[in-house]
């Protein structure tokens, strides 16, 4: 699972990570362009969860997955941490990109789907006070500050 707010460099490091290990790579922003047609509309946020998580379940049925979003809140990585568990999950990794705002700020500059800076503001900071720990379920936390 990875962790950390738009531009710490999640898909940069994720999507390559899932290929390497032969395991599903699921982003939630994949699933708002499937769904809205922009990866940046939250209109369907529900949508969007409900195809991560049934994604995320059935591809824990088979092999392994990467999953790919903002989980700035605890309460939504131990969503897909129990549902893991559920799954039959031995091991629950979580990529934390603990980058500083200003890197992150300065790379959301150059994507072409720039999100705005006080929703990147108010993510980095929802994620500082409440940084992943073991008590939420994951086996290893893999902190990544590039």
């Amino acid at each position: 699972m990875g962790i950390g707010v738009p531009g710490c460099g999640k898909t940069t490091y994720l999507k390559p990570l899932a290929d390497e290990m032969d395991l599903v790579y699921i982003s939630s922003d994949d699933i708002r362009e499937e769904l809205t047609g922009n990866s940046t509309n939250h209109s369907k946020e529900t949508a969007v969860w409900d195809a991560v998580h049934s994604r995320a379940k059935d591809a824990l049925s088979s092999s392994g997955v990467v999953v790919d979003a903002t989980f700035t809140s605890s309460k939504d990585r131990r969503t897909l941490i129990a549902l893991a568990q559920q799954a039959g999950a031995e091991t629950i990794i979580a990529y934390w990109f603990n980058v500083p705002l200003r890197v992150c700020l300065e790379r959301n500059k150059q994507r072409s789907r720039a999100v705005p800076e006080p929703a990147i503001f108010k993510m980095y900071h929802r994620l500082k006070l409440n940084p992943p720990t073991l008590d939420e379920g994951f086996t290893e936390i893999i902190k990544i500050s590039t």
